[in-house]
């Protein structure tokens, strides 16, 4: 869920700096439409934010659909039932993205990761400290995620005895 928080907090962040800046007069605002205007003006706040709200509410939905599972492991059926539910959610909010005219989730995720890595982003040293802390973060939950804690507890795992 820390996931979650921090990316929902970056999208909160990201919206209100475009929202000021959306006030000011240092750029073009003359377009045929506003989606070609949020992507030739403001394209990586733009980018940035549909990603980071898509990817917390997908990490927020995976969060409550594990923790159903194991808190209902109990009730099988009920565990299941409520699982596939979330994540049928996010599969269909994935599909949304496709249904909706956009290029779809992989040229998001392409063109997000293309704009976080460009030189525009990593030019001075708290961006690119914040960048190495994020892929330090990243490869942490890799770690924690790829080879389970010894101290989780039975219970918890579901093997009760």
């Amino acid at each position: 869920m820390s996931v979650t928080v921090a990316v929902q907090f970056s999208v909160i962040f990201t919206t209100t700096a475009m929202t000021v800046h959306l006030m000011g007069d240092s750029f073009d605002p003359m377009a045929t439409d506003c989606l070609s205007f949020l992507r030739r003006e403001f394209e990586y706040p733009y980018i940035s934010t549909r990603f980071e709200f898509l990817a917390g509410l997908l990490t927020f939905i995976c969060g409550i659909a594990i923790k159903s599972f194991v808190s209902l492991c109990s009730f099988p059926t009920l565990s299941q039932a409520t699982t596939l539910l979330l994540l049928s959610t996010a599969g269909r909010m994935l599909a949304f993205d496709s249904v909706m005219g956009f290029d779809g989730i992989p040229h998001l995720v392409k063109r997000y990761l293309q704009l976080q890595f460009s030189k525009i982003q990593i030019m001075t040293p708290l961006s690119s400290l914040s960048l190495l802390c994020g892929i330090a973060a990243g490869i942490q939950y890799w770690k924690a995620i790829s080879k389970p804690s010894p101290d989780v507890s039975p219970s918890i795992a579901g093997n009760s005895s």
